[in-house]
């Protein structure tokens, strides 16, 4: 937000460094302005700062008595009794909230924001910071999670031996658009995780057979189509 706001002038200070491969999605600030001087062909390593536009000459504007106006407010203190702090997540769950967390929509959430199992702290950390999720039920959504992502079954897709798309629009010849879960590519070889809840349906395997076709037009060998019914319990199915 603040990037959007200046009215003469912007400074930004940021680190001059970045991990970022070039498969790997931007998650970091250093990484957003890299990105954007490197888009711009004016990247230098060299270079320790960068600048756009001429900064005009600041004129301090005088205040009077004649435009001066006064207003009326009510303090608020956060240490009142009835203060309280109301997550994302409580207005998103309410009564239900537990079980909502502990299954179903949440933990796809949280999924789409993992690509390897390291990733699982960062994960759980962003959703604590953005409010949609309580400290206290941090410890119930990585167990659920790491079901998910230590299955037996499943466990290799998320190492580093793998690129991962998560939630990757694919744009079909015939003008469709379709979005798998989690495509985990090696050898040009593609294996395709989708996340569901509730009972199974003939429909997920329509879906992820349209997954699959698109992805072989495009000249990868699916090897394996799996679809991951997340409830109390994870099941797989293998398609």
């Amino acid at each position: 937000v603040a990037l959007t706001r200046a009215e003469k002038a912007l400074y930004v200070i940021s680190e001059k460094k970045s991990n970022r491969s070039a498969n790997q999605k931007i998650d970091r600030y250093s990484d957003l302005f890299i990105n954007y001087l490197k888009g711009k062909n004016l990247w230098n390593d060299e270079m320790p700062t960068y600048s756009f536009g001429v900064l005009e000459e600041h004129i301090m504007k005088v205040v009077t008595e004649e435009n001066e106006e006064t207003f009326q407010y009510q303090y608020s203190y956060r240490d009142r009794p009835n203060f309280k702090i109301v997550t994302t997540g409580g207005m998103l769950w309410d009564s239900e909230r537990k079980e909502a967390i502990a299954h179903g929509t949440f933990i796809h959430y949280i999924l789409g924001l993992i690509e390897t199992h390291e990733d699982l702290d960062k994960a759980l950390a962003m959703a604590l910071k953005n409010g949609d999720v309580a400290q206290n039920e941090i410890a119930d959504i990585r167990e659920n999670v790491e079901k998910v992502i230590r299955h037996p079954n499943l466990k290799e897709f998320f190492t580093d031996k793998y690129t991962v798309m998560n939630e990757r629009d694919i744009l079909t010849a015939e003008g469709k658009l379709l979005r798998p879960d989690r495509i985990s590519i090696f050898d040009n070889k593609v294996t395709l995780i989708d996340y569901k809840t509730g009972k199974k349906n003939q429909k997920h395997k329509e879906q992820i057979y349209s997954y699959a076709d698109a992805l072989e037009e495009m000249g990868f060998t699916v090897k394996n189509k799996i679809i991951v019914y997340i409830d109390k319990e994870v099941n797989l199915e293998f398609i």
